[in-house]
């Protein structure tokens, strides 16, 4: 519905309050406006073009904030462990919370080809 050079002055307005319109681009706005408002735009009147670049920036804005926008996803990581720098009491307390009965006094080699499995 809106040209693209329109979109780009409307941008260009929003960023810098100035822009740049040739006739067709004119026209495009005064067809916009016309759609939009019921209005006739007065496209030799720089006050006038300057309110409905306005308004098309508004226009724009709320078209922005209707667009569904996709779901954050929350990563959920696994840790990850390094088995042969841990100390024997870590590696032993760990097989303990993941329910592994390694019996009183396992070796640490043991442990460790338990956690890894």
């Amino acid at each position: 519905m809106i040209s693209e050079g329109l979109e780009i002055q409307a941008m260009r307005f929003q960023k810098s309050r100035s822009f740049a319109l040739n006739e067709n681009l004119k026209e495009d706005l005064a067809i916009w406006y016309r759609i939009q408002k019921g209005v006739e735009l007065n496209k030799k009147c720089g006050t006038c073009i300057r309110n409905a670049m306005n308004d098309l920036l508004r226009y724009m804005q709320e078209e922005r904030n209707r667009e569904v926008k996709p779901a954050k996803i929350q990563f959920i990581g696994v840790k990850q462990y390094n088995y042969q720098e841990m100390k024997y009491n870590d590696l032993k307390a760990l097989a303990q919370e993941r329910g592994l009965d390694m019996g009183q006094a396992p070796k640490k080699v043991d442990l460790i080809k338990a956690l890894e499995s």
